[in-house]
């Protein structure tokens, strides 16, 4: 007699930055320009209605001006999430202090974001937003396009 165990598929879906401070593309990537304290990507989304578990939530960047000096990027991440009838503030959290290092011009980098999230009360079906911009006063200058944000996940 053989067991059959219930396996969770993991997809993974990518959504564009949805708006923000100044449209930019490097030939065929596109994305909004983060280069300034004032500047902002922001991406919207729906979470998917099959969706379980989080495995990974990352933005998706190409930096594009590299102080040489710090070869890092301070960096605040914004992120809302809440269910149709819910306060869009309901589930709602910022980090102003986060620092990445970059590891070269021009190389797609990923930021690690979902320790940021509410994991316990995100659930399919929610509306999840995300504003990504530059800390100035953080000591750091890299400047990046922000192409959008890639979810993995295991679904129910």
């Amino acid at each position: 007699m053989s067991r059959h165990i219930k396996h969770r598929p993991t997809k993974e879906i990518f959504i564009p930055a949805t708006g923000g401070t100044d449209p930019h593309a490097l030939q065929a990537m596109t994305g909004y320009l983060v280069d300034t304290n004032t500047d902002e990507a922001d991406i919207q989304m729906m979470v998917p209605h099959d969706f379980g578990k989080l495995e990974e939530l990352v933005v998706a960047v190409i930096p594009i001006a590299i102080a040489a000096a710090s070869a890092a990027m301070g960096f605040r991440v914004q992120v809302n999430h809440a269910r149709p009838n819910e306060l869009y503030t309901i589930h709602n959290r910022t980090r102003d202090d986060r620092t990445i290092a970059v590891p070269a011009a021009n190389l797609v980098t990923e930021i690690n974001i979902a320790p940021l999230l509410d994991t316990a009360t995100l659930s399919a079906k929610d509306y999840l937003g995300i504003i990504f911009s530059r800390v100035d006063a953080s000591g750091h200058n890299t400047n990046v396009m922000v192409m959008g944000v890639r979810l993995k996940y295991q679904t129910q």
